[in-house]
């Protein structure tokens, strides 16, 4: 055996480079397709004092209490314009639907709400009543189609709006 004479091996990459021609397109496709939702909110203008100082004939408020929720108008000298109660322990979202499409038909120009909550309310609710007040789906044929109610969301404490 010569020790001097000896060659080098090639390296065979041919089967990381077929893995990779494979992996690449994979990985650019799914991050394509991975969208983080975020959701704009607005500090809600006079929250703290109920909106009293509102010339504006609606300032919409929806809030969540124990047994249901309460849907007011504080503009001016304020008003509940419907009380939505709890069915089977959860809130009747379709009901709260038809209420904000009615509102949304006489208002057409209004596009913000309050939502206030109790600090003990569940996240889950929050989150679920937002989807609920930003839009209603309505199914057209085989097409389902997304009618803006009031996507212009401001969150605030029912415990200091007055909320009683």
């Amino acid at each position: 055996m010569n020790l001097r004479h000896q060659e080098t091996p090639e390296l065979d990459i041919t089967a990381f480079m077929n893995l990779m021609v494979a992996l690449i397109p994979f990985l650019l496709l799914s991050a394509a397709f991975s969208q983080v939702a975020i959701l704009q909110l607005m500090m809600p203008a006079g929250a703290a004092s109920g909106g009293g100082g509102s010339n504006e004939e609606l300032q919409l408020e929806l809030v969540i209490e124990v047994d249901g929720l309460a849907l007011k108008n504080v503009a001016g000298k304020g008003s509940v314009l419907a009380q939505l109660q709890k069915r089977n322990g959860k809130h009747d979202l379709a009901a709260l639907t038809t209420e904000l499409y009615t509102i949304k038909t006489r208002y057409p120009q209004r596009s913000d709400i309050i939502l206030r909550a109790r600090p003990e309310t569940n996240y889950a609710t929050i989150i679920e009543l937002m989807d609920t007040v930003r839009a209603r789906h309505v199914s057209e044929g085989m097409v389902d189609v997304e009618q803006e109610l009031f996507p212009d969301i401001a969150i605030a404490d029912a415990e200091l709006g007055g909320a009683q």
